[in-house]
């Protein structure tokens, strides 16, 4: 499925392998998850007394094992097939004898994926899945003589707005990362070709010097011409470019000099004399920055001589880590950190699920706490979303174990304040009440961080587990039995695995992706600053060639001497253009720029 977005670029939902392997995982483990609570409950839909409706579980299972597998080989929706099979399963799942009061909620819950990948790909269109679905079961359980009770079938209406809500998300946060990449890109670039300038233009006895030195000879070249550029301050020009893109070396070390000695003590004192040619190497803002923190922790005194290994010429691209020598200290000067990307996290949206989930514990089967205490914990949800949010905008994934950390305080609060605060010990099928909504979003959080989650994180997932599964279990109004409470545990925790599955196929694409990011980002940096590099040598050819036809003009008003010197200083220029032309470095930057 595809998005357009702006300026014509594509979202791809489900385009890689690892996403179509990401929503076969989760459509498999939620199925098989309910199916098993189908048996496992109590008075579940294919518990022993439910006559045939027990023997045909397996029947069941092996069909989600075979759209299990066909999910996993075509990135197709398959809308028309699916939605056949998921109606004939619910319809017939509402008809089992169990649970006594009728309730079919477990049989709807198994269209979900369903209804949820309809709301990723379709948005809100999607809602005529739960209403063809009702299409179906309503006169099915009428004929049967059974209650309809359609709201049970917001269960898959909140299915459709959890892929629409996730999807236009994490599609938002996407852009926003593409559109941060290219004007990342986009500065670097342009600093890399300035880089490329300097590289060629600056330093000591460099080739626009020795161009610019047979203006005085010849006089004042014709105006517009490649040479009377070169007299007019074009080196000057490129400085003040370069201060707008990056910073000297020899600029950086002069102002926190400057700054260091703002001091009465004069035995504190450093002076630094940088090595001739070295003043001009390009360090960005950042590696400024760390290089006057670095001296500020230095103790050095008096004056110290720096040298800079070589490569800080020609060859070293802008925001390389570069080697210093002061005096006796070496330090190496690490490479300019990208700005970092933005997260595609289902973090909040998932928060934003539970928010709803907490909606139905004002429902039969829920507790019925007050309405009031059902909207305080969903706005509990929403409010934890937006942390998570910040979180991770802030910190990228490095936001992960927080947000982890907000989703049990989160968990706990729903569980304990909705089970103190429940009027019902007991539902219609005789079973006891636990409100643990909130596990639910450890749940999914637990599964979608557990790729690289670390021990502390597993940790806080465990402790959250068992303390809201215990405050769910003891503050239940009525008296604790556990097979009830690990049926309803199954719900939850089934989760988790296909959760899990998902969060390592996402990252592991996740990675593929940044690394070809970061790849083709270095290309287009590598052909900025070869054309940097190039574009002097082309205009100090230009500039020769204008000297040699001014000088064949104006040769006859010459001394010999001062003739026989331009000739001299432009064959220099020649030496060093062929020189330079066979750098391995300066050939491989140019033959890929012009290729390209």
């Amino acid at each position: 499925m595809q998005r357009r977005l702006k300026g014509g670029e594509r979202w791809d939902v489900f385009s890689t392998r690892a996403l179509l392997d990401a929503r076969a995982t989760i459509h498999i483990g939620w199925r098989l998850c309910h199916r098993a609570n189908l048996l496992v409950n109590p008075s579940g839909p294919a518990t022993a007394g439910a006559g045939i409706w027990h023997w045909a579980l397996p029947v069941f299972v092996i069909l989600d094992l075979i759209v299990w597998q066909v999910l996993r080989r075509s990135d197709r929706f398959g809308l028309g097939w699916r939605l056949v099979m998921d109606s004939i399963d619910v319809a017939f799942w509402s008809l089992s004898p169990l649970p006594p009061s009728g309730l079919y909620e477990g049989a709807l819950l198994t269209a979900v994926p369903l209804a949820t990948e309809g709301g990723i790909r379709l948005g809100p269109r999607a809602l005529a899945i739960p209403a063809a679905l009702m299409a179906v079961v309503v006169p099915v359980r009428l004929v049967a003589d059974l209650p309809v009770l359609p709201f049970t079938f917001l269960w898959l209406v909140l299915g459709v707005w959890v892929g629409v809500v996730g999807e236009t998300y994490c599609r938002r946060l996407y852009r926003e990362a593409e559109e941060e990449r290219a004007e990342r890109r986009a500065a670097e670039v342009r600093r890399a070709f300035v880089a490329g300038q300097n590289a060629v233009a600056m330093g000591a006895s460099s080739v626009v010097d020795s161009i610019e030195g047979v203006v005085p000879a010849l006089g004042r070249p014709p105006a517009g011409s490649a040479l009377s550029r070169l007299a007019s301050g074009w080196k000057a020009e490129l400085g003040e470019t370069t201060k707008a893109q990056a910073v000297y070396l020899q600029v950086a070390l002069m102002e926190w000099e400057r700054r260091y000695n703002l001091h009465p003590d004069l035995q504190s004192r450093v002076e630094l004399s940088l090595e001739e040619g070295a003043g001009t190497t390009l360090v960005t803002s950042f590696q400024a920055d760390w290089i006057a923190d670095y001296l500020d922790r230095s103790g050095l005194r008096g004056c110290v001589r720096a040298r800079v290994e070589a490569p800080h010429g020609a060859s070293r691209l802008p925001g390389a880590p570069l080697v210093i020598h002061f005096g006796p200290q070496v330090v190496t000067v690490p490479a300019d950190p990208a700005a970092r990307s933005r997260v595609v996290d289902p973090g909040p949206a998932t928060f934003l699920f539970i928010a709803a989930q907490c909606l139905t514990l004002n429902s039969q089967g829920g507790g019925f706490p007050p309405l009031a205490v059902v909207v305080a914990l969903a706005g509990l949800c929403v409010l934890g979303s937006w942390a998570a949010h910040r979180l991770l905008v802030r910190r990228g994934r490095g936001g992960r174990p927080a947000v982890l950390g907000v989703a049990v305080v989160v968990c706990v609060a729903i569980t304990v304040v909705g089970s103190l605060s429940a009027t019902a010990a007991w539902t219609d099928d005789g079973l006891p009440v636990y409100v643990n909504t909130g596990m639910l979003l450890l749940a999914y959080l637990g599964g979608f961080y557990w790729y690289r989650l670390g021990p502390a994180g597993l940790g806080l997932l465990l402790a959250g587990f068992a303390g809201s599964g215990a405050a769910a279990m003891f503050l239940s109004p009525g008296p604790a039995q556990l097979r009830p409470f690990a049926a309803v545990m199954l719900s939850f925790v089934g989760v988790f695995p296909a959760c899990r599955r998902m969060s390592t196929l996402l990252a592991e694409a996740t990675e593929r992706y940044e690394r070809q990011s970061r790849s083709d980002d270095r290309v287009a940096i590598e052909e900025a600053f070869g054309d940097g590099r190039r574009s002097v040598a082309d205009l100090v050819r230009e500039a020769r060639d204008d000297a040699h036809r001014q000088l064949d003009q104006v040769r006859h008003e010459l001394d010999g001497r001062l003739a026989e010197h331009v000739e001299t200083r432009l064959e220099e220029v020649d030496l060093r253009l062929r020189s330079l032309d066979q750098e391995p470095d300066f050939v491989a930057l140019s033959s890929s720029t012009t290729t390209s």
